[in-house]
């Protein structure tokens, strides 16, 4: 077992934060697609207090807009993670 470096302890911060960051970017995604489901069944709901004023092809494309950061966040994190991965295993 080796001791770890200064330089792992930023590696796990940033990996953190980076998990934390994809997380809410799902979370994000999963609310504005419970939005348009609840608009669409024409339910009461605390989305229409943020997005009551917003057109349905607004919301689409803010939907579309997330969906794809987020699937690139995801992309992201599991190239960092591969060659994380791989960086360790070269020790």
């Amino acid at each position: 077992m080796s001791i770890p470096e200064e330089s792992d302890d930023l590696i796990l911060i940033i990996r953190f934060i980076r998990a934390v960051l994809l997380a809410m970017f799902a979370l994000v995604a999963l609310a504005i697609t419970v939005a348009m489901m609840w608009r669409d069944a024409t339910l009461p709901s605390f989305f229409d207090l943020w997005f009551g004023q917003w057109s349905d092809t607004q919301l689409t494309v803010l939907a579309g807009t997330i969906d794809l950061a987020a699937w690139g966040a995801l992309i992201m994190t599991q190239q960092s993670e591969a060659r994380y991965r791989q960086r360790s295993s070269n020790r």
